[in-house]
């Protein structure tokens, strides 16, 4: 099932999940594809783009060896390696974007500010969270209600659809509603299309989210040129896109 985007703002927040750039290595070819259609999406309009970048497979590794080598490790030094993680791959994306992007990428919300490049890369920046919850509180600080999360799932689903064969996509689902379908409490490389503190801090500040797939390119330059598109609208209002 297809929904459009239908937005007055210029300045779009997405998420770009570590598990679809970095899965078990760079995904060269699908970086290659993302710049493409960055720069296709940008140039001759106003459109803005915040790209905030997960950690994957380098964030992954350096956990499940931390907790091999010291079973000690917290929650809060396993998300700073984490926040590490995105920061040497918002790094490259940096670079690979070239001219397209701002000089520095963002390590903190501080220095967080109305864009003036085409594209702004963002990294994770504070513990207790993934970047769900950094792009969500980029949209609040900007002052945007919708955030768009394009990782591995498609869609929210109505269970775990790698656990379970008779998950089922859905198009639309309200905050309160997907929150039941999540653990309420954040543990780092949890799998959700939206982490917890991501979902209750949207809820609390009205911003939409977009589940999108993250490795389809066609479907995600739909969205972003407010064609129709596949994915779930996350919302505190009974929206249908």
């Amino acid at each position: 099932m297809a929904s459009s985007l239908k937005s007055k703002n210029n300045t779009l927040v997405v998420a770009l999940g570590g598990s679809v750039l970095f899965p078990d290595k760079i995904n060269v070819q699908l970086i290659i594809k993302l710049k493409r259609l960055f720069k296709k999406i940008t140039k001759g309009r106003r459109i803005k783009l915040i790209l905030i970048v997960g950690g994957g497979y380098p964030a992954r590794n350096y956990q499940t060896t931390a907790k091999k080598i010291h079973p000690g490790v917290s929650k809060i030094e396993l998300d700073e390696i984490g926040i590490a993680a995105t920061r040497f791959n918002a790094e490259l994306m940096k670079i690979i974007f070239g001219s397209l992007a701002a000089k520095k990428v963002v390590y903190s919300e501080n220095l967080l500010k109305k864009p003036i490049d085409k594209i702004t890369v963002v990294s994770g920046w504070t513990p207790g969270c993934s970047t769900d919850t950094i792009t969500v509180r980029a949209a609040k600080k900007l002052k945007l209600k919708l955030v768009i999360i394009a990782g591995r799932p498609t869609h929210v689903y109505t269970h775990d659809f790698i656990r379970f064969k008779m998950a089922k996509p859905l198009m639309n689902i309200s905050w309160k509603n997907y929150r039941k379908l999540i653990p309420s409490v954040w543990s780092p490389g949890m799998p959700s299309p939206v982490d917890p503190i991501a979902a209750r801090e949207a809820q609390k500040n009205n911003i939409d989210a977009i589940v999108i797939g993250g490795k389809n390119i066609e479907n995600l330059e739909s969205l972003l040129l407010g064609r129709k598109f596949k994915g779930t609208l996350i919302s505190n209002k009974n929206l249908v896109l």
